[in-house]
């Protein structure tokens, strides 16, 4: 039987009490909207909980309901375009999620569905529906992605750094969030340039650092500098105010081939390694269900395959 892809966003989960006090944890809050219905735009969303058969392992299903801009069918044969014959006050086009949460590694891996419930949803859905019945414990959720660790690992294996090129976004955003940090030489660089962005209006700062041949600069950039630039940048995708105000690392430098034991120029884009992961379900030309238990089957084997890396990524 033919299969379809379905990608997957692999994020880590952040739940902030904006109050100060102790944070709900992440499956007390999908309690929370489990049968909490969410309609907005002409989408309702509803949750419900899967048996993932695995300790520590939680997973949901969210179903989209869209009842308004519906699209039209066309005839093949006449090309005659007709409304759907269904009532929106009654019915409407329905699609899935399917979602896994590791409790003890702080990871979701969520299905991508467009027409579906995206992440960014999921959390103003979380949000809404967790503030409005604690006042006294109001909460912000954000999904910082997870970096692979190769790229970072090479970029610390360089013996010679060359050149550095570091593209933030929102420099306002980066200056608030930044306030009342310990900073480090590189973080007081970023500070300036957010600063000096955001009193000219900029958009975006891109910091480069530079060096000229190996002759005239044998030295080249200072190995702590381009270090901490490199954990600011992680740190940042982390941290839940700055994780989208990073665009792009680059770093130059100069590696050890090891075949040839000679210096070898590459230039490595940090945040270029992040999951790129999909699980498969079969392709069914007339669904007359949201195949739920391919999907639950099929998001089961991709977090098997995957949990051991992210054992080494996160180490509790």
């Amino acid at each position: 039987m033919p299969t379809i892809k379905r990608k997957v966003d692999i994020v880590s989960v952040e739940v902030n009490c904006l109050s100060g006090g102790d944070s709900p944890q992440f499956t007390q809050l999908l309690r929370c909207i489990e049968a909490n219905e969410y309609y907005v735009n002409g989408k309702l969303f509803e949750l419900s909980m899967l048996d993932s058969e695995r300790q520590g392992v939680t997973m949901a299903f969210v179903e989209t309901t869209q009842d308004s801009d519906l699209p039209p069918v066309k005839n093949k044969q006449s090309k005659e375009l007709t409304a759907l014959d269904i009532d929106p006050n009654e019915e409407g086009l329905a699609f899935a999620n399917v979602l896994l949460y590791d409790e003890r590694l702080n990871v979701l891996v969520y299905e991508i569905n467009r027409n579906g419930c995206y992440l960014g949803k999921l959390k103003e859905w979380i949000e809404r529906r967790w503030n409005e019945s604690h006042e006294d414990q109001q909460i912000e959720v954000n999904f910082p992605v997870i970096i692979r660790r190769n790229e970072y690992n090479r970029i610390l294996g360089m013996t010679n750094y060359r050149k550095l090129t570091c593209k933030l976004l929102n420099p306002t955003q980066i200056v608030r969030e930044m306030n009342n940090r310990n900073e480090s030489l590189a973080e007081q660089i970023v500070r300036q340039q957010a600063e000096n962005g955001s009193q000219t209006g900029a958009d975006f700062v891109t910091i480069e650092q530079n060096c000229t041949s190996l002759r005239l600069n044998p030295n080249g950039l200072s190995r702590d500098f381009v270090r901490d630039i490199a954990d600011f940048a992680r740190n940042m995708m982390r941290y839940a105010g700055l994780r989208q105000c990073v665009d792009t690392i680059e770093i130059t430098g100069y590696t050890i081939d090891p075949e040839s034991n000679r210096q070898k120029q590459r230039t490595i884009d940090l945040f270029a390694d992040t999951f790129d992961e999909s699980f498969t379900i079969p392709e069914v030309q007339l669904q007359e269900n949201l195949q739920r238990e391919d999907r639950k089957t099929g998001v089961l084997r991709l977090y098997d395959r995957i949990v051991p890396e992210l054992r080494q990524i996160i180490r509790v």
